[in-house]
């Protein structure tokens, strides 16, 4: 019955998701818009390259499936360039910074900047160095892909895009997040927290192998012929005392064992 509402619960979050999109779109739609803000560029129009960025961000919502990680630099240097017209470096650095990270080996074509444009300069600015990794929590199902990286989450103070997949490699939600915007909530795998009953087999485990050693030690002494008379009885006496140990030990290590495996909580 949890899993069947689960189930449902996901359905619907998808559906809503995806409420407002007449179409479900590709990486490649995002990547033609792209083109559109490059040439507008090219051309020195403003207004057209911020109506292709701003196409850009209203397609994040409608992908239908994982945004490649080579249009997500295309849609986080777009913003960058966007920021830029719009007279904010500072969002226009890091946005840049986003688009280096995915992409580190983009160079803008002279034909579109020449060298010692000042977008260029900009680019380059916002240093990635000392920025920790923010990593998603794994999902109930599917997978959590971050500018169409899974498992590898996002620099602490970047944007990114958020993309929930299901196990059919379709899309249940994409978000476009803002540099210091959080992980949206999303239905997660449950925790494997080791119970203290396994800590406590495993150490006692190690114990009685420990103390086996040293009895197969002192045996092994007790019956060297070399060994003085007079130490045959202490020798003896550790035998027996590391056997005892070892069997204790490993009577716990069994019996922790067990408990760590025997569900808890009221059976019915």
């Amino acid at each position: 019955m949890l899993r069947h509402g689960l189930t449902v619960a996901a359905l619907i979050w998808t559906a809503r998701a995806h409420a407002q999109c007449e179409e479900l779109v590709t990486s490649d739609a995002l990547a033609e818009q792209a083109e559109v803000a490059e040439q507008a560029l090219a051309a020195a129009d403003a207004d057209a390259y911020r109506t292709a960025h701003d196409t850009m961000v209203g397609m994040v919502p409608c992908l239908g499936r994982m945004l490649s990680t080579p249009t997500a630099a295309e849609l986080h240097r777009t913003g960058g360039v966007r920021a830029f017209l719009d007279r904010d470096l500072e969002r226009a650095r890091i946005r840049f910074a986003a688009a280096r990270l995915l992409d580190p080996d983009y160079e803008w074509p002279d034909a579109l900047l020449p060298p010692s444009h000042p977008i260029r300069t900009a680019y380059m600015e916002e240093s990635l160095r000392g920025r920790m990794f923010d990593v998603p929590k794994r999902p109930r199902r599917g997978v959590v892909a971050v500018d169409g990286r899974i498992g590898e989450g996002r620099l602490e103070g970047l944007p990114a895009t958020f993309q929930l997949i299901d196990n059919n490699g379709e899309a249940e939600l994409s978000v476009l997040l803002d540099p210091f915007d959080d992980f949206p909530t999303y239905p997660q795998a449950a925790s494997r927290s080791v119970r203290p009953t396994t800590i406590a087999s495993i150490a006692a485990a190690v114990g009685a192998g420990v103390l086996f050693g040293a009895a197969w030690n002192a045996r092994q002494k007790y019956n060297d012929l070399d060994t003085p008379y007079e130490e045959l009885d202490s020798r003896r006496a550790q035998v027996i005392g590391f056997t005892i140990g070892s069997i204790a030990f490993g009577g716990i290590a069994v019996g922790t064992g067990v408990a760590a495996v025997v569900p808890t909580g009221d059976a019915r």
